[in-house]
């Protein structure tokens, strides 16, 4: 694509955003009635920070500190993690997920994983083969100017 060549509409590139975020939503959905929007964000973080500090957490999603922590306590009541101290700083509280934790939030990623071929297939093959060879790129162009961002945008 030159640099002059047209970008595709913005309302319409909006609206694909907000079926996104619908799918991801969708995809919690049956797995469990206590688990929510922001459980699942909370778990998705832990997810890819292993051993995140409470503080790591409440940055992470955005929340306050003392929001977290009641987050925190509904999450390992639930059996989705656990808080440990870190054995080298143990004003320091750590934060896992258990197997259990571990396994909703694969079940929830299988799922919006499903979606997202069902919407797929929806797609004549010839335009599915086109989006396919582009969408490396668009995750990666994504993915840069994202960089920064605060890390509680994703889901």
């Amino acid at each position: 694509m030159s640099e002059d060549a047209q970008l595709p509409s913005p309302d319409l590139m909006v609206e694909l955003s907000r079926l996104m975020v619908g799918i991801a939503y969708r995809s919690l959905d049956g797995l469990d009635p206590g688990l929510d929007l922001p459980a699942f964000r909370a778990l998705a973080f832990i997810e890819r920070h292993p051993g995140a500090t409470m503080g790591a957490l409440a940055v992470g999603v955005d929340l306050p500190p003392s929001t977290t922590t009641r987050l925190c306590d509904r999450l390992a009541a639930a059996g989705w993690v656990s808080r440990q101290h870190n054995p080298d700083n143990r004003r320091q509280v750590e934060v896992v997920l258990t197997r259990k934790g571990h396994r909703l939030v694969g079940t929830a990623v299988q799922a919006r994983g499903r979606e997202l071929e069902a919407v797929m297939q929806r797609m004549p093959p010839v335009q599915r083969e086109a989006f396919e060879a582009v969408l490396p790129d668009l995750v990666a162009a994504a993915a840069g100017r994202l960089a920064n961002a605060v890390p509680a945008w994703s889901v």
